[in-house]
C-alpha cells in the first residue's frame, strides 16, 4: 500500500510537468508552419516533461528544503511554490528549445534560436503559476491516524486526481490562448497542422 501512495504522489508531480512541456512545444511552434505535426512535437515535449517530472520529484524536495531553511518559517510555502514554478518554466523552455529544430523554417517571421525557448519558458512560467494556484486551492486531506489505509489511499488519490485534471485543463486553456497570441504576433499564416486552433 505505501507503494500505491508513492506512485500516486509521483504521478501527481510528473503528469502536470509532462502537460506543460508538451504544450510548450506546441505553443512555441506557433511561430512557424512546422513540417512535422503538432502531435509529434507534443509527444517529444511530453517525454522531456516526464524526465523533468521524475527528476523534479526528488530534486524539488531538496531545493525547496534548502531554500526554506534560509527563509523565515512563515515563508516556507512560498519557497516550495517558487522552486516548483521556476523548475516548470525551465522544463518548458528546454522542451521548446529541443523541438525548435523540427519547427525551423526559412523566410520572414522566423525567430532567432533563443526565441522558442523564451516563448516556451514564458508559457511554462505562466502555466506553473496557474498550477501552483490550483494546488493551493485544492484542499488538503486531513486524515486521522486511525483511519483505514484504504480510505487514506482513496482520499489522497481523489485529491491528487482532481488536482492533476484541474491543472491540465488550465494548461490547455492557457496553451490555446498563448498559441493564438504567438500565431498573431510571429506566425507565418495558416497551416494545415494548426487546424482546430
Amino acid at each position: 500500500m505505501p507503494l500505491a501512495i508513492y506512485l500516486t504522489a509521483i504521478s501527481a508531480n510528473v503528469l502536470p510537468t509532462m502537460a506543460i512541456c508538451a504544450l510548450s512545444s506546441v505553443v512555441s511552434a506557433g511561430t512557424a508552419n512546422p513540417p512535422v505535426g503538432y502531435g509529434r512535437l507534443a509527444a517529444i515535449g511530453a517525454l522531456i516533461g516526464m524526465a523533468f517530472g521524475i527528476a523534479g520529484f526528488y530534486l524539488l524536495i531538496m531545493l525547496s528544503s534548502a531554500l526554506a531553511a534560509l527563509l523565515p518559517p512563515e515563508l516556507d510555502p512560498l519557497a516550495h511554490v517558487s522552486v516548483r514554478v521556476v523548475f516548470g518554466a525551465v522544463a518548458a523552455a528546454v522542451s521548446a528549445l529541443t523541438t525548435a529544430p523540427l519547427v525551423a523554417r526559412s523566410g520572414p517571421g522566423t525567430l532567432p534560436s533563443p526565441g522558442p525557448a523564451v516563448i516556451g519558458g514564458a508559457f511554462g512560467l505562466v502555466a506553473g503559476i496557474a498550477n501552483a494556484a490550483i494546488g493551493i486551492a485544492v484542499p488538503g486531506v486531513g486524515v486521522e491516524p486511525t483511519t483505514d489505509i484504504y480510505v487514506v489511499l482513496a482520499m489522497v488519490s481523489t485529491v491528487a486526481a482532481v488536482s492533476v485534471v484541474a491543472k491540465v485543463v488550465a494548461d490547455v486553456v492557457l496553451a490555446v490562448l498563448a498559441f493564438r497570441f504567438v500565431r498573431r504576433r510571429w506566425g507565418a499564416g495558416p497551416s494545415a497542422t494548426a487546424a482546430g486552433t
